[in-house]
């Protein structure tokens, strides 16, 4: 039985060994097809194949990065709401200050991304003279 070079992709394997396959290569052809049938072997496979995505750094990174900022977030605006509870013209003062700084912030950023738009920087060539 010759192997064929491009099989199809995704072709479960058979349910039953022919007789001559278990004369040629004994009794480890079927029970090999036999587990490769099985759900435990099926869910295996999955897990693995889930398990890959888990050993990338970047992923990890960007996730504890993600949970550190959203602690923090959460923590900032409890302690707002807590100081605005507790002390209101002081809390609002804490809240107009952030509001402040937070419009500071997005109006220099948005002049700095305006003036790199308006200074492109020259194609880099790979050589430096």
């Amino acid at each position: 039985m010759p192997v064929d070079p491009f099989p199809e992709p995704n072709i479960p394997p058979p349910d039953h060994v022919p007789d001559e396959l278990v004369r040629m290569y004994g009794r480890q052809a079927e029970q090999s097809v036999r587990y490769s049938r099985s759900r435990r072997y099926r869910v295996s496979k999955q897990v693995k194949r889930a398990g890959v995505t888990f050993h990338d750094v970047e992923l990890w990174s960007v996730a504890a990065q993600v949970f550190f900022w959203g602690v923090a977030a959460v923590a900032l605006v409890g302690g707002l709401v807590y100081s605005v509870f507790l002390w209101p013209a002081v809390g609002l003062a804490l809240v107009g200050t952030v509001m402040l700084i937070l419009a500071i912030s997005l109006t220099v950023g948005l002049k700095q991304s305006r003036r790199v738009h308006r200074q492109p920087v020259d194609e880099y060539t790979g050589f430096s003279l």
